[in-house]
């Protein structure tokens, strides 16, 4: 077997048929009082019982038999709402895992929204948005076995707080908003697409801004996006993504709706993370830069009563621009490409 591309094997040197099976079963049993909307002191509340069983299957050791590993867990949450209010509204929800695999984890979340008049658009909203969580590491990050990877790992939980505020404008057409978070015991796929835990503390912040134009049948979509990690040396990402859309509608005949428009996506280069194909995760690499040029689609749609049909020209940069496009690491982007679809509705 060609080992420039995999690993050594451990089970099969000649073949790999490589499969996982996962089954989940969930079920809860849920109280829950809902707030009086006459009453502006009332507020909901819920208190749940929960319980998931999990059958996991991996390549056995002699790779003829699957390994099957099952672990069921019992959790209990709580929570407190208010959704009918004038003035705010708020979430606020717990749960903890009693036994189980995940014992110990618990997560906190929270939000409060509140109604405003923004620009004369008193639909608008502001949110506030929190999250407090130690979490379990995934079963597959702890212990994996295949014929190409194998790893048993020992990881602490993950620590995680997250905190974000919104303002949205729907008359507007508008929507900025910012993220943080702060993580502990930071989980990721290393460059060898081994998961690997980093005692460093890292800080992840984002801001975007959402803004759509309308001028008469013309309509202009731009979404701009900005992050930064404390540390690139456990989690890679562009300083800068943006994406602008713009497409002009118009009626054909009284009977044709038609749309012609253009999709712009572009962000900063980065060493975007690498594709492992045998397990299916993305992991860390060093090894090249992706990004600073424009992924452009261009397209016509056309809706004649139930039945639509739309031509598209994807990634048309690549053949105006002199770049090498990629979506992961050795994962070229196919060039210039042609498709047409047809949607056809027997029954609105």
């Amino acid at each position: 077997m060609n080992n420039e591309f995999f690993l050594p094997a451990t089970l099969n040197d000649s073949i790999t048929n490589d499969s996982v099976r996962f089954h989940k079963f969930t079920g809860i049993l849920q109280a829950k009082q809902w707030e009086n909307p006459e009453n502006k002191y009332s507020f909901g509340k819920r208190a749940y019982l929960g319980f998931d069983f999990v059958k996991i299957g991996i390549p056995g050791y002699s790779g003829d038999e699957y390994f099957t590993d099952t672990y069921s867990d019992i959790y209990v949450g709580a929570g407190i709402f208010r959704e009918t209010g004038k003035f705010w509204n708020w979430n606020f929800d717990g749960r903890f895992y009693i036994t189980g695999y995940h014992s110990g984890q618990t997560k906190i979340t929270g939000s409060i929204y509140k109604p405003l008049n923004f620009l004369k658009d008193t639909a608008a909203f502001i949110e506030i948005t929190a999250n407090l969580q130690n979490k379990v590491p995934d079963y597959f990050q702890h212990r994996y076995h295949s014929n190409h990877y194998t790893w048993y790992n020992s990881f602490n939980h993950e620590q995680q707080m997250k905190a974000g505020i919104r303002l949205s404008s729907e008359k507007r057409n508008f929507e900025m908003g910012a993220n943080y978070a702060l993580i502990n015991n930071f989980i990721y796929n290393d460059t060898l697409g081994i998961p690997s835990q980093t005692k460093n503390e890292l800080l992840v912040f984002s801001a975007y801004l959402n803004k759509k134009f309308i001028l008469g049948n013309f309509t202009f979509d731009a979404k701009l996006l900005f992050q930064k990690s404390s540390s690139e040396e456990f989690i890679h990402l562009p300083d800068f993504s943006a994406y602008a859309g713009i497409y002009y509608k118009l009626l054909i005949s009284k009977v044709m709706y038609t749309q012609i428009g253009l999709d712009t996506r572009f962000n900063t280069r980065y060493y975007a993370d690498a594709y492992n194909p045998a397990t299916g995760f993305f992991y860390l690499q060093n090894e090249k830069e992706i990004g600073n040029y424009p992924y452009i689609d261009a397209y016509v749609s056309l809706k004649l009563k139930r039945t639509r049909v739309f031509f598209k020209l994807i990634n048309v940069g690549s053949d105006v621009f002199n770049k090498e496009y990629f979506t992961a690491l050795h994962h070229p982007m196919n060039r210039m490409t042609f498709r047409l679809g047809v949607d056809w509705k027997f029954y609105d």
